[in-house]
């Protein structure tokens, strides 16, 4: 799971507050969030609420995704004197979503692999370097499995990356392999487009997606180079580390976190009942008006005739790469690249009054023992692959009239009706036995969140 199947969202405007009495600190749990969209989206639009202290804290289920989201807060953080924001926007795209990247990126991707172990050996280095990011309640094997992680992708130039997006594909579809492009376009058109909103992502680039593994391109970029932050499940063997490969989506894609809605209703027109415009070019709007609202702490608006209004699909010919040049996943540390550069002088983009602490992977159930968060958190959101995990030990970590947020099943291709009804059961099942009241009535097939609040239950009057 490498990112979420709903919309980013400003969490600051789903906030329970009692009237007269706002919120000074605000601490935000998010569990199995993936990619720190929301938390992203929250800060770039901070200047809309009063002056708070926000705190996340946030778990995941592998260190993996915790180490690819302290990749894509530097690259949303990276100062413009560091890197412009039309190419921030790309890069990030890229980062985000892409199998296979451009040159430059993957030369940013190893480059940061540098910083970022650096950041995890080096607290004070973390501290100016990255201010946002708190690591101090991860656990040392936590830490030594990041700079596992991050030496991976440092070290790595044998990570066949199409071959595995290929044998994924060859076992998900089987004998319908020979036969793919009538799987997607199926998966397309009897399940992505039907859900409100999921039209707007262009059946090509859904297909070319499906295909390769490459969500965005543009006209005049190749994507030629491995994702190595798409590794999975990094460990260290004897003086090797190895990979367990691409365990990710196959099936939905990058597109549902920025690419399906925006502020702009230009990108959203339609004609002859399609989408003028692709999820790509949807994406990038969102990015360049979020990163500029992180750097400018002001509302962003648009300029028609730049760069983001181009429109195009490149499709790149998959023949050009050879998935069986490289078989093996290992990362060559008894031949290591020189670790000693030295470390970056510039700090991250500063954001007032808020901090980001990525928290052990067993914090879920560990953390109720703890009496430091007893009702201790405003708010909650879980993504839909957690609300199975979830029992009544998260309610001691709450405080009452908090709000609860439950990523919606809503855009998952795949989902039967049987399956979906489940997944409202047991939402509302979990709301039910934690004394969850719902703030509106939850359809999983139009809304992407189910939204409760917590009140006070029986055992703690």
């Amino acid at each position: 799971m490498w990112w979420g199947y709903t919309p980013a969202i400003d969490l600051q405007d789903y906030l329970i507050e009692t009237k007269g009495e706002e919120i000074p600190v605000l601490n935000i749990l998010v569990i199995y969030g993936a990619d720190a969209r929301h938390i992203l989206q929250t800060l770039a639009k901070k200047y809309k609420h009063p002056t708070r202290k926000i705190h996340f804290y946030v778990i995941e289920p592998l260190v993996d995704f915790l180490a690819k989201q302290m990749l894509l807060l530097t690259a949303a953080l990276e100062p413009p004197q560091a890197l412009g924001l039309q190419e921030k926007v790309r890069l990030f795209m890229e980062i985000y979503g892409n199998l296979l990247v451009r040159p430059p990126t993957v030369n940013y991707i190893i480059q940061k692999s540098r910083q970022l172990i650096h950041m995890v050996t080096d607290e004070s280095f973390l501290d100016f370097r990255l201010p946002l990011v708190k690591l101090n309640m991860m656990k040392f094997k936590e830490i030594d499995a990041l700079q596992n992680t991050f030496q991976f992708w440092f070290n790595n130039t044998l990570f066949n990356v199409v071959h595995m997006w290929d044998i994924r594909l060859r076992r998900s579809l089987g004998v319908r392999y020979d036969h793919r492009d009538g799987a997607f376009d199926w998966d397309y058109q009897m399940q992505l487009k039907s859900k409100p909103g999921g039209e707007r992502v262009n059946y090509q680039e859904y297909k070319h997606w499906r295909e390769t593994g490459v969500a965005f391109t543009w006209l005049e970029t190749e994507n030629t180079e491995p994702n190595l932050t798409f590794a999975t499940g990094v460990l260290a063997k004897g003086e090797k580390l190895v990979s367990q490969g691409y365990l990710g989506d196959i099936t939905n894609g990058p597109f549902l976190g920025f690419g399906i809605d925006c502020e702009d209703k230009d990108l959203l027109k339609t004609a002859n009942g399609i989408c003028v415009k692709r999820s790509a070019d949807i994406m990038e709007r969102n990015l360049l008006r979020l990163f500029y609202e992180l750097e400018q702490g002001k509302e962003y608006e648009h300029c028609a005739g730049g760069v983001d209004d181009e429109l195009g699909v490149v499709i790149r010919d998959i023949s050009k790469v050879d998935v069986n040049k490289v078989g093996d996943v290992v990362s060559p540390r008894e031949k290591p690249r020189d670790i000693t550069k030295k470390k970056e002088t510039y700090s991250a983009l500063y954001i007032p009054k808020a901090q980001v602490h990525f928290l052990p992977c067993t914090s879920l159930h560990q953390f109720p023992q703890s009496s430091k968060f007893k009702n201790f958190f405003n708010m909650v959101y879980m993504s839909s692959t957690a609300v199975k995990m979830i029992g009544t030990h998260l309610n001691q970590l709450i405080e009452d009239n908090a709000s609860v947020l439950i990523e919606s099943k809503k855009y998952i291709v795949g989902i039967g009706k049987d399956e979906m009804s489940k997944f409202v059961d047991s939402v509302n099942e979990l709301a039910k036995q934690n004394g969850w009241q719902p703030c509106k009535p939850f359809d999983v097939n139009t809304d992407s969140l189910a939204w409760f609040r917590k009140t006070k239950t029986t055992e703690e009057i």
